[in-house]
């Protein structure tokens, strides 16, 4: 291993440290929230926070990046998680063979997060405009349009018949490692918890907490106890009034 390297890199920041942290809370049996109630102070969410600590701190298995999926192309770090959309780029820059898995279960869950983003046609366009936005999206999401855009990124195909089709299927016979997100979404999608995706900045705190157990070694404990008051009055500003 390098100087400086490790068996596991990853990297933090908005948008992204909530989103891999998840499936580790979720392995504990923790989790955010319960529906719009945070949950950062059970003792699940807890053992989650402590085993994202050890990793960092006490079994010195991980390493911060500052771009996780560089370092690990480039072999500094021996695994890390990443984006599908970044799988042909590691799978074209890396000089080694590239394996694929599943997120990890832990000993009380699992857990793949869904998301991403969503095409949609604005109500204020004239109506030639939204004939021609409605158009163009059924191009983009069309099966041989997914397929070629899954080909070129890694990213998942947004049909199913591109899954089902000759050509993705001789792209993942060619290439297995494209299928593994596709079996892991069959096998282990779990919608996000709430308020991630629902509350207005809380993806943000959430990441900040992460970054306080991750480079400061903070106790998860007080990380989460310093967060969880803004995640709730985010909710009640942000949120709450709407419902």
């Amino acid at each position: 291993m390098p100087e400086g390297g490790s068996a596991f890199g990853l990297s933090t920041g908005p948008s992204w440290g909530a989103w891999w942290f998840e499936n580790m809370i979720w392995g504990e049996g923790g989790q955010y929230s319960d529906e719009w109630e945070v949950t950062l102070d059970t003792p699940q969410a807890q053992a989650g926070g402590q085993l994202l600590h050890d990793l960092f701190h006490a079994d010195g298995v991980a390493s911060v990046s500052k771009d996780a999926v560089v370092d690990f192309t480039s072999g500094v770090v021996a695994s890390t998680i990443g984006s599908t959309g970044s799988l042909k780029g590691v799978l074209d820059g890396a000089s080694f063979e590239v394996g694929t898995a599943y997120l990890p279960d832990g000993p009380e869950g699992s857990g793949t997060p869904t998301g991403g983003t969503g095409l949609a046609i604005p109500s204020s366009r004239t109506p030639e405009q939204q004939k021609a936005a409605a158009i163009f999206l059924d191009f983009l999401t069309s099966t041989e349009g997914t397929s070629t855009f899954s080909q070129a990124t890694g990213y998942m195909p947004v049909r199913t018949s591109a899954v089902e089709s000759d050509t993705m299927q001789a792209v993942y016979a060619q290439t297995p490692q494209f299928r593994t997100a596709v079996d892991q979404l069959a096998d282990k999608a779990r919608s996000q918890d709430w308020v991630r995706v629902f509350v207005p900045g809380a993806d943000a705190i959430l990441n900040e907490g992460i970054e306080q157990i991750v480079l400061q070694g903070t106790d998860p404990a007080e990380a989460f106890a310093a967060i969880t008051p803004r995640i709730e009055t985010a909710y009640r500003e942000n949120v709450e009034p709407y419902l």
